[in-house]
């Protein structure tokens, strides 16, 4: 096992998963192994708590086959 300090890294990474490199460093939680057993479909955070990588990593990743990626950037709110 490798030991790091933290005066090693140069970098944490971009401020938003959006413009990071997450899938090189990503790890597998509980949370994506529901997902991947289809025994969660819907991701819930506060901003920070790791949504969009989960999502690049079912969409970009080695899993490719379960999710698909949806932007509502362009939906219609109002009426």
């Amino acid at each position: 096992m490798v030991k790091l300090s933290l005066a090693q890294f140069e970098t944490f990474g971009d401020v938003a998963a959006e413009d990071d490199a997450v899938l090189d460093y990503f790890v597998s939680t509980n949370a994506v192994q529901r997902i991947e057993n289809r025994e969660a479909f819907l991701v819930l955070g506060r901003k920070g708590t790791g949504k969009t990588a989960i999502v690049r990593y079912l969409t970009e990743g080695k899993v490719r086959t379960l999710s698909k990626a949806l932007n509502l950037r362009g939906y219609r709110w109002l009426s």
